[in-house]
């Protein structure tokens, strides 16, 4: 394989010319721009690294909303589309999405904006749906969990591992007679109890419930139980409302899917630009662009420049 000749190039060009000439290289091609730092004060160099990471958190951005749309909205693509691989966008395309990437921007953050909506609604659904589940062995109680008695009262209100019978309750509590003890519900894992007790024997009655393993409820509410399954019921479903009309919105900013993608292009293109305005030398007025390319190319590019733009280049042996 023949190897390409290279020589270094030297361009020398007005600031107010630096947009379009930066351009036109990097759709010439051919041109390895390099760092370049003159041997005086006169010039300098511009930090372009807050306008990089700009332009790489909205690619990041785009990914994650492609993705995100991607996972309700399913692209419609042939599989010779998909073997065809991706699609050449003209410099035509490029300077009309100009006029659209601010809205494109905005698209991608509102789509990542609502997926993180809905993975923290499905969170809090999850955790409703825990506390439904804890209630549900409670609602035929007719207080609140937090109960504690009255005046001359001590109430305790948890569970006991295992199923109990009220028989099997008052035999194990009768010491502490006179006492009034309910089973609310009860099941082979657990029997939810509601014990009333006077109050000079509320420390000896717990102490007996806690050698029975007895817990409190996890939940605690100024409402009965069925009230607060109830409560809970309504936010569930306007929790789920809710990420069904956030799902629908990233349904509908599906349409803007070739958009996010071009954007992606659009910033690499910009940050490419930016890296090289990085490396350039400047003053004032004038900016010197350093670099290497192909032999065969110069004159070409020479050309180009200099039909265009009130430009200078060398070159010479690298």
């Amino acid at each position: 394989m023949a190897k390409v000749q290279m020589q270094r190039i030297y361009i020398y060009a007005l600031n107010k010319d630096r947009k379009p000439v930066l351009e036109r290289l990097q759709r010439f091609g051919a041109v390895e721009v390099s760092d370049f730092t003159p041997e005086d004060d006169i010039f300098g160099k511009t930090d372009v690294s807050k306008a990089i990471s700009g332009f790489e958190r909205n690619i990041e951005t785009s990914v994650e909303a492609v993705q995100i749309i991607e996972r309700y909205v399913r692209p419609k693509k042939s599989l010779l589309a998909s073997l065809a691989g991706k699609k050449d966008v003209s410099l035509e395309e490029y300077e009309a999405f100009k006029g659209r990437y601010n809205h494109t921007v905005e698209t991608a953050n509102r789509v990542v904006s609502y997926a993180k909506k809905i993975a923290e609604l499905k969170a809090e659904i999850l955790r409703l749906e825990a506390q439904a589940e804890m209630l549900m062995p409670w609602t035929s109680l007719d207080i609140p969990l937090n109960f504690s008695g009255t005046r001359h009262t001590r109430a305790f209100i948890g569970c006991l591992p295992r199923e109990w019978s009220l028989e099997a309750l008052y035999a194990e509590l009768a010491e502490f007679m006179p006492l009034n003890i309910d089973i609310i519900s009860s099941s082979k894992e657990q029997t939810c109890i509601f014990v009333l007790c006077h109050k000079t024997k509320a420390d000896a009655v717990y102490e007996a419930l806690r050698r029975m393993d007895f817990s409190h409820p996890g939940l605690s509410s100024g409402k009965s139980p069925a009230e607060q399954l109830n409560a809970i019921r309504q936010e569930l479903n306007e929790k789920r409302r809710a990420v069904s009309e956030a799902e629908k919105a990233i349904t509908d900013l599906a349409r803007f899917r070739d958009d996010l993608l071009l954007l992606q292009d659009y910033e690499r293109i910009r940050a490419d630009k930016y890296d090289v305005i990085g490396r350039l030398a400047q003053s004032r007025n004038v900016f010197i662009l350093s670099g290497y390319i192909p032999s065969r190319d110069i004159s070409r590019l020479e050309a180009e420049l200099t039909k265009n733009y009130l430009v200078a280049v060398e070159y010479e042996e690298p």
